[in-house]
């Protein structure tokens, strides 16, 4: 098969494909697929390496012939391509597989002389996820920028360790709600509109892909399927679906979600400070610590005076304690609120997660303590946009020690 395509079309395409593409392999996880469309005037373009693939299309002109597909070595393409640069941004690219050198070629049409040789491998046997997708029941629709929004908010809470137990890597949706934690922080985000989606996305093997795929289209809607695992015979997949076609999937993660305590419905009491104080705060009490790598940096919350400000406590590497007050706009506790402690104590780690994740500037502290067990955790709500997006933050928290 030989094809005409647009540089720039040809560069849009693959931008949307290559976040499963396996950069640094030489098998066919390291190739693009191209073949003809069954939509006339267009030709597809496919990614696949071990846990997620990829097809979208463009507007290309087929060339009477064979018409068999072909592969092209990715990285070198990508290469290619970029180093013609804005002298050729306009240009008309061909691309074809060669049978007497059983090679892919790709040059410009204005330039023959560049025509660069890459290697191909035979596309038979190419793990086509069509069947999978064909059988894949709808989940709901969302558009992309607000789920990628949820998603990277997720990401912090997420665990890298499975030694923690697999199901703390993943992020999922359960009964409309986007769930991650790592056992010491959970976060929860409601999504309208996918109810009934039971999405799982694990952290190392989907997350980064997906997020990259999301970035090419934020301002789409796309739709979420899933085929359901039939033990003994095929794998569970998860599919995004934009209205042009493009397709990008993963693999079901099988590993279950831990079972999480029940929140309680309101705070036991809570502190509205500005965002930008409570960042700029931890860098204060922190800005003298040297730390090592095997330290976990704390930081003491307090608010002696009832009407006065919240202080941040550190000690530092000099045994004294630095101390940084932070204003507090609004306050307030439930009827039912306990004896608190003084004070309690956060991670600096913990922290810097929470403040990455939340967009607001103010954000309220909702401090809630469990007597019984002598644990508690700090719980920040905060709402997004006009779809009715609602972000929950959690973070664990311990008494001081004596």
């Amino acid at each position: 098969m030989k094809f005409l395509v647009a540089l720039s079309d040809l560069e849009a395409a693959l931008q949307v494909v290559k976040s499963s593409l396996s950069s640094e392999a030489s098998d066919m996880s390291g190739h693009f697929l191209f073949r003809k469309s069954q939509v006339s005037g267009r030709v597809e373009v496919l990614t696949h390496e071990r846990f997620t693939q990829s097809m979208t299309s463009f507007v290309a002109e087929v060339e009477d012939g064979d018409e068999a597909p072909f592969t092209v070595y990715g990285k070198g393409l990508m290469n290619f391509l970029a180093a013609l640069g804005s002298e050729y941004a306009n240009s008309t690219m061909a691309l074809a597989f060669d049978p007497l050198t059983a090679k892919s070629v790709v040059y410009p049409t204005s330039t023959p002389r560049k025509k660069y040789p890459f290697g191909s491998l035979n596309p038979a046997g190419y793990p086509d996820f069509g069947k999978k997708l064909s059988q894949a029941k709808p989940l709901g629709m969302c558009e992309a920028g607000r789920l990628l929004e949820a998603l990277e908010a997720t990401r912090g809470f997420i665990s890298n360790d499975e030694q923690q137990g697999g199901g703390t890597t993943v992020a999922e949706f359960k009964d409309g709600f986007l769930r991650a934690t790592n056992r010491k922080m959970f976060s929860l985000a409601k999504l309208p509109g996918l109810q009934s989606c039971n999405m799982r996305i694990q952290v190392v093997q989907h997350l980064p892909a997906v997020i990259s795929f999301l970035s090419t289209c934020k301002t789409e809607e796309i739709e979420i399927l899933g085929a359901e695992e039939v033990p003994g015979q095929a794998s569970g997949m998860f599919f995004f679906r934009k209205g042009d076609g493009t397709v990008f999937g993963w693999s079901l993660y099988t590993q279950a979600f831990p079972n999480l305590a029940t929140p309680k419905p309101e705070d036991d009491l809570w502190w509205k400070v500005p965002t930008k104080s409570l960042t700029n705060g931890l860098k204060g009490v922190f800005a003298g610590l040297k730390g090592g790598k095997e330290e976990q940096p704390i930081v003491q919350f307090s608010r002696p005076d009832p009407q006065g400000p919240l202080l941040l406590t550190v000690v530092t590497d000099s045994s004294d304690s630095a101390c940084w007050d932070i204003e507090v706009l609004e306050s307030g506790q439930s009827p039912e609120c306990p004896q608190m402690p003084e004070s309690f104590q956060l991670s600096r780690a913990a922290l810097d997660i929470l403040l990455k994740a939340v967009k607001g500037e103010t954000l309220t502290l909702g401090v809630n303590y469990r007597a019984a067990t002598n644990k508690g955790y700090v719980r920040v709500l905060e709402s997004r946009g006009d779809k009715g997006d609602e972000f929950l933050f959690m973070l664990a928290w311990w008494r001081d020690q004596a």
